[in-house]
């Protein structure tokens, strides 16, 4: 089979030089290929046939997930029909064809190269031997798990041309979600589009959010005969909130806000109107409270379980306005009625503007204080586990750092008790407003592990929580890289922090390393601990053949075992990873699939030194399937290290350099193009965000047409002469804050061509 084409050309007649590193796992690879096709066009009909044929017993039409099904069907694992692999969301498999006595003979089955300039960091599902993986721009790919091979692509040909939030949400697909034969990707500019399952063409189409302020990132989630969805927005003063559609016509079933609304307009529920007096003055126009990504339906319960964002910010023409009031829903585990929207109950880890900010939540039986309990387990950004009641929203266990700090729980409000007497209701101690000393205290869950989206797993087997966990610098700690705000003890989003002079790494002892994290609930601390080389990782996948697999920024896709946390088996895939593994079977044997290459929404506003390596950013975007026996051999990859282009001189003043560095940051320039242009590691298009420290010097000629003329609007670059999109609905860009920021820009590629791009080179020792 053909390799598809994954190299971007350089814009300009620059010729680039690249540094070819052989990074070799052995022989040579099979590609599959990757091949644009338009909405509903099948690449084979044959292959069709195959799939068909690999069902053996017959499950019914494509894409057959039921509620029945997944409830049936979670004690065999055979399919990976919904997010997490059951509706508890666990990430655990209960297949053990691979265990840790014979992964020494888990081989490479197939491999499919994807044509995504933006990479992966998707969760694919699995049904009856077809795989559906979202990749960037929101396009859905129907897969042969049996033989890797292309089915049909869909691409709903999202907006990027308009305001610049979908150009910067379509970029980072977490996924896709299939129910009763279609299946169903949240778009960049706003939409839920159902999917024939069968034939890859369009059911129907729904707009959930408002496209000129935002979009959705995340893999829809389904249950209860419905299709969850929230949105991102949090850091540009966007309301938060859920919708749920009907899964046949796609007719919205309800709206649940988490952020107040206009209070100057009809509340939309008694809960709407309590929430709205927990939010001070004007902080409503702030927003926030996302649900970007956390949502998980309790089919046990009924209930649909949320995890919001903290509150937005004071930036963009929102800049002036102050935030205060312990601002509900923000910072909070919610629980509604996922049949009515109804609100049942909710957790606030952290008053805003603290980040504590809600992940991954998984639902499990457990035994705690001598009873069998139906418990919520999650960890936020802040890096403390949270062990609740399910139904009721009620500390099962207290709150405890996963590196073991002490935390002391936020008292909670009791929605019931707000009254409508005093709209100040943050004054009142029974509203859950804390004096300053305690909030203080509250909001000190500062520890030494942090936490992202990249889902846990649990293993009731071992009765331990794996965690994608990270680093965090300690108070008052500054890296080398002078980063803003690196100090001070904050949640933060890490950096790598070493550079490669030439070549050469400079060591530095506040690298900020990833953990994995084998957590114990109920004894709370850590059973066993990995680090690795950088911060920013993938999601964790548990069986019960003993064995946690992970996938990391430095290429590895690797297993542990389960109980002691010693790795077994390890392969280098040439490509960062940042994505979710998922397991099943076909044909009677166990498969172990892992989507690679750099990807996720953490490239664009992360620096790419946190979640790559200089030899693992520019690898290909793919698909690895293994399986034990697998005799497919693994690409020689030739790591393309490109060299930075020799920038123009600089002629600007310091004072104008700095400003430059405030009008990156002023309008958003580092929430597409990274901290201090910390990129991709190369000047690219189609489709990929360019790295602003290989600018070639064609484009520094062109920079006003560009910037300030918008002539690159068709690739999702903004005309910032014009406000180019909420929350910049007055104020464009100036000449001369122009000229500032190409000033700037000169001086960050000057730097990066005289001391090489920052990061680790390799994750060899």
């Amino acid at each position: 089979m053909q390799s598809a084409a994954l190299e971007s050309q350089a814009e300009g007649g620059q010729a680039m030089r690249a540094w070819s590193i052989g990074i070799v796992a052995g022989g040579l690879l099979a590609y599959g290929v990757m091949e644009a096709r338009s909405p509903g066009q099948t690449l084979s009909s044959q292959g069709a046939a195959t799939i068909a044929a690999t069902r053996g017993s017959g499950r019914g039409s494509t894409g057959n997930v039921t509620q029945a099904r997944v409830l049936a069907e979670a004690s065999r694992g055979d399919n990976w029909l919904v997010s997490g692999g059951n509706f508890e969301s666990q990430h655990f498999s209960p297949l053990k064809s691979i265990t840790d006595q014979n992964i020494g003979r888990l081989g490479l089955a197939w491999t499919l190269d994807v044509a995504s300039p933006m990479g992966l960091s998707a969760e694919p599902i699995v049904v009856d031997g077809m795989i559906y993986l979202g990749a960037p721009f929101d396009k859905v790919h129907a897969i042969d798990g049996a033989t890797g091979k292309l089915r049909w692509t869909f691409d709903p040909h999202i907006r990027i041309n308009g305001p610049w939030r979908n150009s910067y949400e379509g970029r980072k697909n977490r996924g896709v979600a299939v129910w009763k034969g279609k299946v169903y990707v949240g778009t960049g500019d706003c939409r839920i589009v159902a999917i024939d399952a069968a034939k890859g063409t369009q059911v129907w189409q729904a707009t959930v959010c408002d496209a000129d302020q935002t979009g959705i990132t995340a893999a829809p989630r389904v249950g209860d005969g419905k299709v969850f969805t929230g949105w991102a927005g949090m850091e540009y003063d966007v309301r938060g909130g859920v919708v749920a559609l009907d899964a046949e016509t796609g007719s919205k079933a309800w709206t649940f806000w988490t952020a107040a609304g206009d209070p100057s307009k009809p509340f939309e529920s008694k809960t709407m109107e309590a929430v709205a007096r927990t939010w001070d003055g004007e902080s409503w126009k702030l927003g926030g409270a996302n649900v970007w990504d956390t949502i998980t339906y309790d089919a046990a319960t009924n209930l649909l379980l949320i995890g919001t964002s903290t509150t937005g910010e004071p930036v963009g023409d929102f800049a002036d306005i102050k935030s205060s009031g312990s601002r509900l829903f923000a910072n909070c585990i919610v629980a509604v009625n996922a049949s009515t929207g109804a609100y049942v109950w909710h957790y606030q880890t952290a008053t805003p503007p603290s980040g504590a900010e809600e992940f991954h939540i998984l639902v499990a039986n457990i035994v705690a204080e001598g009873k069998q309990q139906r418990v919520v387990m999650t960890v936020p950004r802040n890096g403390v586990f949270y062990t609740l009641d399910v139904r009721t929203g009620k500390e099962v266990l207290p709150p405890r750092g996963i590196d073991g700090t002490f935390v002391r729980p936020l008292e909670q409000i009791d929605l019931s008790a707000v009254s409508s007497s005093s709209p100040g209701a943050a004054q009142a101690t029974h509203t859950g407003r804390l004096s300053e000393e305690n909030r203080t205290l509250a909001n000190a869950a500062t520890t030494s592990m942090g936490d992202a989206w990249f889902p846990m797993s649990y293993n009731a087997e071992t009765g331990l929580v794996y965690i994608p966990s990270y680093e965090t610098p300690a108070r008052g700690a500054q890296g080398t890289g002078n980063r803003q705000g690196a100090g001070g003890g904050q949640a933060p989003t890490l950096e790598a922090d070493q550079i490669a002079a030439r070549g050469n790494t400079q060591a530095n002892t506040n690298v900020a390393r990833g953990k994995l994290v084998a957590f114990d609930p109920i004894t709370q601390a850590a059973r066993w601990v990995v680090t690795l080389p950088l911060s920013v990782n993938g999601g964790v996948l548990g069986t019960a053949g003993n064995l946690v697999f992970h996938g990391d920024a430095s290429g590895a896709f690797s297993a542990y075992a389960a109980d002691t946390g010693k790795k077994i088996w390890s392969v280098k895939t040439g490509s960062a990873i940042q994505s979710v593994p998922v397991t099943y079977v076909l044909n009677h044997e166990q498969y172990v699939l892992i989507p690679v290459g750099l990807g996720g929404g953490f490239r664009l506003f992360g620096r790419a030194s946190d979640m790559a390596t200089l030899e693992t950013k520019r690898g290909p975007a793919r698909m690895l399937a293994f399986k034990l026996g697998g005799t497919t051999t693994m690409a020689r990859i030739l790591a393309n290290i490109p060299e930075v282009p020799k920038p123009p001189d600089q002629t600007a003043s310091l004072e104008k350099i700095a400003q430059g560095a405030r009008v990156y940051t002023k309008f958003f320039c580092h929430k597409c193009h990274s901290p201090e242009a910390d990129g991709s590691g190369d000047w690219t298009f189609e489709g990929e965000v360019p790295d602003l420290r290989y600018m070639p010097l064609s484009v520094h000629r062109r920079f006003n047409e560009i910037v300030l003329g918008g002539s690159n609007q068709s690739k999702g670059m903004p005309k910032f002469s014009t406000p180019m999109g909420w929350p910049w609905i007055k104020t464009g860009m100036t000449q001369e804050e122009a000229d500032a920021l190409h000033a700037y820009l000169i001086d960050v590629q000057w730097r990066t061509f005289t001391n090489g791009p920052r990061g680790l080179k390799s994750a060899e020792k």
